[in-house]
C-alpha cells in the first residue's frame, strides 16, 4: 500500500498565524531608557503611529488594532519552547541538498529567531514585547508602523495558501516588503535614520538565512512596484500574487510574467512522502553564499527556470530527490561542478558512484549529475551507519 503523510512545508510556516516584526533591530546592543510597561502608553502610542500609517498607506483601518504586552521570556516559552514538525523536517532537507552539515540542528536556530522579535502581529492585534521595546529609541517606531502595516494587511488583502516553500517565500517577501516600505516612509517623515533592519542573510546558519530572505529581497521588491506605479501596483500584487522567489528577487520578471517551468519528479511507490515541492532561487541563492559568494549566487539564482525536491521515507530509509533547470548548459555545468566542491568540501569522498559525507551519527550518500541544463540531486541519509 501507499502511504502519504504529504506535508505543504513553508517557512514562515513556523507561526502561519504570526507575522514576526523587525528581526534583527539591536540584538546584543545594550540600551538605557524607559521601556514600554504600561498598556495605555502603548496604545496611545499605537493610535498615533496607525493615523500615519493608514495615511502613508491609503487604506484605512476597519477596526481599530489591540495592543498586548508580553515579556521576552513569555515569547520565547509560548513560542520558541516546541520546534514544529516542518521544521524539523526540514532540517534533513537542509542536510539532504548540502545546505548545512550533517551536525546543524534547527532547534538551537529555531529558538534564536523567536529571541530576536521585538513585536509580531496577528490579526488585529499586536504583541508588543515590553522588555525589549523603548519608547525613547526610535526604531520603536519603525517597528510597530511595520506591524501596524500587517494589520491593515490582514483587513484588506487575502492570500492564498502557499503550496511550496518557493512560493511561502514569495508571499512573505510582498507582506514584509509591504510593511517595511511603510515604515521606511513614515521614520523618514518622523526624519529618524540610520535604524537597524535586515539587508543582508547570514549563510553561517541555514535556518535563519532562508527566515530571513523576504526581508532582504522583499522591500526591494515592492519598492520597484512602488516606483513604477504607486501603491495601486503594490496592492494589485496581492491579487496577481508573486508566487515564486524568482519574481521578488528579480522584480523584473514579475512585470513581464516570465514564466516559470513545471518539472517532472517521479513519486516512489511505496513511500511515504514527507515533502514534495520547489525549493526555489532563494535557496539556491542561500546555498551558495554559504560556501562561496553572494554575487555568483545571485548569477546562478537569475539562471533559475524551475526546481523540483521530493523527500520521502522508504524502509526506514531517508530519500531526497531534487531537479533543478537553469536557463542555460553552462549554468548548469557550474552549477553541478559547485555542488560537487560543496560535497567534497563538507568531507565527501567518492565511492560507488555516491559521495559520502560522515556525521555525527549519520552518513550522507550523495549522487550530483549534470544532463545538458538539468541537476539531478539523490541522497539517502542514514542514521547510526555500521
Amino acid at each position: 500500500m501507499r502511504r502519504s503523510s504529504k506535508l505543504i512545508i513553508v517557512l514562515l510556516f513556523i507561526i502561519t498565524s504570526f507575522v514576526a516584526g523587525t528581526l534583527i533591530g539591536y540584538l546584543g546592543t545594550h540600551r538605557v531608557g524607559y521601556y514600554i510597561s504600561n498598556q495605555t502608553n502603548v496604545h496611545n502610542l499605537i493610535r498615533l503611529i496607525a493615523e500615519n500609517v493608514s495615511s502613508i498607506r491609503g487604506l484605512k483601518f476597519s477596526t481599530p488594532p489591540e495592543a498586548v504586552l508580553i515579556d521576552s521570556s513569555t515569547a520565547l516559552s509560548t513560542w520558541g519552547d516546541e520546534v514544529p514538525k516542518d521544521a524539523l523536517i526540514l532540517n534533513d532537507v537542509f542536510k539532504m541538498t548540502l545546505l548545512s552539515d550533517l551536525s546543524y540542528d534547527v532547534t538551537e536556530s529555531f529558538r534564536k529567531l523567536i529571541g530576536l522579535w521585538l513585536a509580531a502581529s496577528s490579526g488585529n492585534t499586536i504583541y508588543v514585547v515590553h522588555d525589549l521595546l523603548n519608547v525613547n529609541d526610535p526604531l520603536t517606531y519603525r517597528v510597530l508602523a511595520h506591524e501596524l502595516t500587517h494589520v491593515l494587511q490582514n483587513q484588506h488583502f487575502k492570500l492564498p495558501t502557499p503550496r511550496t516553500l518557493d512560493e511561502a517565500l514569495a508571499i512573505k517577501s510582498l507582506v514584509e516588503g509591504d510593511a517595511d516600505l511603510t515604515a521606511d516612509i513614515y521614520v523618514g517623515l518622523l526624519n529618524l535614520s540610520n535604524l537597524s533592519k535586515v539587508t543582508k542573510i547570514q549563510p553561517e546558519d541555514p535556518y535563519i538565512a532562508i527566515q530571513l530572505a523576504p526581508y532582504v529581497f522583499g522591500e526591494e521588491f515592492v519598492r520597484y512596484l512602488y516606483d513604477i506605479g504607486g501603491w495601486g501596483l503594490v496592492n494589485n500584487a496581492y491579487v496577481v500574487v508573486p508566487k515564486s522567489m524568482k519574481y521578488i528577487m528579480f522584480p523584473e520578471k514579475y512585470i513581464i510574467n516570465e514564466p516559470i517551468e513545471t518539472i517532472d519528479l517521479p513519486r516512489p511507490m511505496e513511500c511515504d512522502i514527507l515533502y514534495e515541492g520547489a525549493l526555489g532561487p532563494a535557496y539556491i541563492y542561500v546555498l551558495i553564499s554559504r560556501y562561496l559568494n553572494e554575487s555568483l549566487a545571485l548569477k546562478l539564482s537569475s539562471d533559475w527556470l524551475g526546481d523540483k525536491v521530493i523527500y520521502y521515507v522508504c524502509n526506514e530509509s531517508k530519500e531526497l530527490m531534487w531537479i533543478i533547470k537553469l536557463a542555460s548548459n553552462e549554468g548548469a555545468a557550474n552549477l553541478y561542478n559547485l555542488l560537487n566542491e560543496i560535497a567534497v568540501t563538507m568531507g565527501g569522498r567518492r565511492y560507488d558512484d555516491y559521495l559520502h559525507i560522515d556525521g555525527p551519527g549519520n552518513l550522507l550518500k550523495v549522487s550530483i549529475q549534470v544532463e545538458r541544463n538539468l541537476i539531478k540531486l539523490h541522497s539517502k541519509l542514514l542514521s547510526n551507519p555500521k
